[in-house]
């Protein structure tokens, strides 16, 4: 056979650049411009004013409910009987009370501020209690398939068909009353609203190709599920967790106006505007002060978690 030999090259003054030289940037740029990269400080300053708004009123009710006691200028639970149903001050209140007593003579300013200490613990609470429930509960879902899936979508089903009214009603008719069962009765509700929309957007991102990367290089599930999954499917879950916000909240005031809520003397709002129902026709500030307090809470909660979505959404940044 014919040897073929094929002609050297000659590599002699040729340099060579070591991969350490190699550097991996942005890619060719027109003159004068540069990748900036914003921190959530810098978003908060671009911000629009309402967010940066909500957010100081946030922070302003997050203090004065902790720090309550040295902030409500009476006892909330103080009764004066000659003060009853007293008009706030700036309406010719001769108690000087500025929002007012109610139908005991307590203070409504104090307690509406107490108020915010018990009925955002409890909906904060419960908010994120059924939302790391529904979020695991639809990763393990969607993510492992199978019986799993059937398993955890039939105790979905079967929590969406049971009037959550009921379940209530059963657990503080065994459990009690106390606020750490309506913490944890709470906690269960709307669970499988985030379990519906996390499998749902599980089933989505899974088939992505870096997910399947990852897949293929033998990462585990739960480093899929922390690095690939939570954080392309954060931005629906902290929308629907603000939109439950108020409902949680509105929860507590119906189980409070029933009587299986928030017992008394402790105040809630939901209770302020249970028991101020009957002197609307006379004493007003009696259900807008607490109920002020929800419109207000709820709409900054909504507003915030709007921009969040924008903020956090990997897509979108």
């Amino acid at each position: 056979m014919r040897n073929i030999h094929k002609p050297s090259i000659q590599t002699e003054g040729v340099c060579t650049p070591e991969i350490e030289d190699v550097s991996v940037g942005p890619p060719n740029l027109p003159p004068g411009a540069s990748v900036e990269k914003n921190n959530f400080f810098d978003r908060f300053r671009a911000a629009p004013f309402s967010i940066q708004l909500c957010i100081l009123l946030m922070l302003l009710m997050a203090l004065t409910a902790v720090f309550a006691p040295y902030v409500a200028p009476f006892d909330p639970n103080q009764t004066s009987m000659l003060e009853r149903n007293d008009p706030p001050s700036w309406m010719g209140g001769q108690s000087g009370h500025l929002l007012g007593t109610d139908q005991l003579g307590r203070d409504v300013l104090s307690r509406c501020i107490y108020s915010l200490r018990v009925s955002v613990g409890i909906a904060l609470l419960g908010v994120i209690i059924g939302c790391m429930i529904g979020v695991v509960a639809g990763i393990l879902s969607g993510l492992l398939g199978g019986w799993t899936d059937r398993a955890i979508m039939m105790i979905v089903d079967f929590q969406l068909s049971v009037p959550f009214m009921l379940i209530v009603l059963v657990g503080i008719a065994v459990f009690g009353t106390s606020i750490m069962v309506l913490i944890l009765l709470v906690g269960t509700a709307h669970w499988e609203t985030y379990a519906r929309l996390t499998r749902g957007q599980v089933l989505t991102v899974r088939e992505y190709q870096f997910v399947e990367a990852a897949v293929a290089l033998g990462a585990t599930n739960w480093r899929i599920a922390k690095r690939h999954i939570l954080p392309n499917i954060a931005s629906p879950i902290i929308v629907l967790l603000t939109l439950n916000f108020p409902s949680i909240l509105l929860l507590e005031s119906s189980l409070s106006f029933l009587g299986i809520g928030v017992q008394p003397p402790t105040a809630s709002l939901g209770r302020m505007v249970g028991e101020g129902r009957d002197y609307m026709m006379s004493a007003w500030w009696l259900v807008i002060s607490p109920a002020s307090f929800i419109v207000l809470l709820t709409l900054c909660i909504q507003l915030i978690g709007d921009w969040l979505r924008d903020v956090i959404d990997v897509r979108l940044t």
